[in-house]
Order: C-alpha cells, then sequence, then structure tokens
C-alpha cells in the first residue's frame, strides 16, 4: 500500500501516515536542535523560520489548486474547497511556491548568516525526509479485506458485480460534507470507467432519516451511479470503516488493496483502481 494511503487506526480515529511522518520529521529535528546542536541558535531561528514559512506558502496553494482544477464545481458549491485535496498539480505547484517562498525569506534577511542558515535549513528538510521514511515503514494495521461483501441495492441504483473487475466501495452519508464534495468526482470517474470496474457507493443508511431521504438526496443531485445500502451498519462493520468518506478498492480476485479515507478525486481513483485491471 502507497505511503499516501496509510492510515494508523488508533480507536476511533484515522491518522494519514504521510501527517505523522511530517511531525515525526519536525520533532527530530527539534531534538536535535535542543541537544546536540544547541550552539548557533540565531541560525536555527533563521532557518525555522524559512522552513516554516516555505510549508504554509506550500501547503496554501496545494489547498487552494482545485479553485483552478475544480473550478465549477468549486462554484456550484464553494464548500467543496474544504474538503477538495490539491492532487498531483497541486503537489507540484506547492513545492515551486514553497521553494520559492522559502528563498525569497532567506534573501530578505540578509543578516551575514547566509552559509550557517543554509546548512540549518537544509537539515530539517532532511530530517523531514528522515521522518517520512520512518514513517513508512511502520505498519499500518491490518486492514485487509479478503473478499468483496454483498452488497443491498437501492433500487433503480443496482449494479451486478462482475468477479472480472476490481471493485471500488465508497462509503458515504447525505450528512456527510466531504462525501457530497466527492460525489461529481465519482460520477466523472464513473462516466469514464464504469464499463472496466466495479463502482459502488456505500450509504450508511442506519445513520440516515430513512431511504426516501437518501433517494431525494440523489434524484437532488442527478447522481447516476450504483448505491447499495447498508440498513443494519453489517456492510460496513465487516469492511472496518470508521470514517466517511471511506474509499476502498479490492483488485480483480476480491482482495482489498488500497483504502482511503477523505475525499479524493476522479484522478485519484484512476490512478489507485485502473491498473488492477486484468
Amino acid at each position: 500500500m502507497a505511503l499516501a494511503d496509510q492510515l494508523l487506526r488508533i480507536g476511533p480515529l484515522n491518522i494519514p501516515v504521510w501527517l505523522v511522518a511530517g511531525a515525526m520529521g519536525l520533532a527530530i529535528v527539534g531534538i536535535l536542535q535542543r541537544t546536540i546542536w544547541r550552539t548557533h541558535r540565531d541560525s536555527w531561528a533563521a532557518a525555522n523560520d524559512i522552513a516554516l514559512s516555505g510549508v504554509l506558502a506550500g501547503f496554501t496553494v496545494w489547498k487552494l489548486t482545485p479553485l483552478v482544477t475544480r473550478f465549477d464545481q468549486i462554484a456550484e458549491a464553494p464548500s467543496r474547497l474544504l474538503y477538495y485535496p490539491g492532487g498531483t498539480p497541486g503537489i507540484v505547484a506547492g513545492l515551486i511556491i514553497g521553494v520559492a517562498v522559502g528563498a525569497f525569506v532567506h534573501l530578505r534577511r540578509g543578516d551575514g548568516r547566509a552559509r550557517g542558515v543554509q546548512v540549518h535549513t537544509a537539515i530539517i528538510v532532511l530530517g523531514a525526509a528522515l521522518g517520512f521514511g520512518i514513517a513508512s515503514i511502520v505498519p499500518a494495521g491490518d486492514d485487509g479485506q479478503d473478499a468483496v461483501p454483498e452488497f443491498t441495492w437501492l433500487p433503480g441504483y443496482e449494479q451486478s458485480i462482475d468477479a472480472s473487475k476490481p471493485t471500488v466501495v465508497t462509503a458515504w452519508a447525505t450528512w456527510c460534507g466531504p462525501c457530497t464534495a466527492q460525489m461529481p468526482e465519482i460520477e466523472r470517474f464513473s462516466l469514464d470507467h464504469g464499463a472496466d470496474v466495479n463502482i459502488v457507493t456505500l450509504n450508511l443508511t442506519a445513520t440516515e432519516p430513512s431511504v426516501e431521504a437518501v433517494r431525494a438526496y440523489l434524484e437532488g443531485s442527478g447522481h447516476r451511479f450504483p448505491v447499495a445500502l447498508d440498513s443494519s451498519g453489517r456492510v460496513v462493520e465487516a469492511l472496518g470503516i470508521s470514517a466517511t468518506p471511506t474509499t476502498v478498492v479490492f483488485d480483480a480476485a476480491g482482495r482489498e488493496r488500497v483504502r482511503r479515507v477523505g475525499a479524493v478525486n476522479a484522478d485519484w481513483f484512476a490512478r489507485r483502481v485502473l491498473p488492477l485491471r486484468r
């Protein structure tokens, strides 16, 4: 499972491993600054400012990238900006802007300690990379499922599961904001690749006012992808799902290959699912 898709489960919490990696990198550098490298405090302070400025700028650009890549959908429902990931374009843009902002802050300081600040900034970056390396080998827990479960379909939104195709199961609810943001992405992926993949949107019906409320939501939004109902919570429990939206990807043999908590876009679906086709 890719590092970007790994989760650490602590009780009801689903913590992305990449977030743990970043925290570990900062912790390692922070400990070293206060123990082994206690000298050159001014240079360390300057390097911390540069790194923090670059990270904040890069994260902001990554988060706002959907304003460009998904403008029509965000214009229709601005709250989607809270949930849409920046995707690969956001990562690239964030890295470029983050480095540029860090360089600008460094040049603006002009404090005569350029070499020391540069070295210490590089150490911070290497520390973050070390954190990613350590976190990538931490077991993410046994989330794998042995088989695609059986589903109860919403009448008019049924689908026959083709055992020769990979299967995508996305748990959602009408009251879930990130789920609402993700719906157009599922629709897009379904229109483009529905013939090659089993697509199942699993409604947490036990948490809904009624089945009629689920149908009204779908009819109001115009979505036509397959919808399964989990009125008892049995399927969600079997899949080990504790947050929405959660996407679980099975290969054509029925083995779980990818799990992701949070809203994702159609490009993510394509990268994770299409390679699993026979």
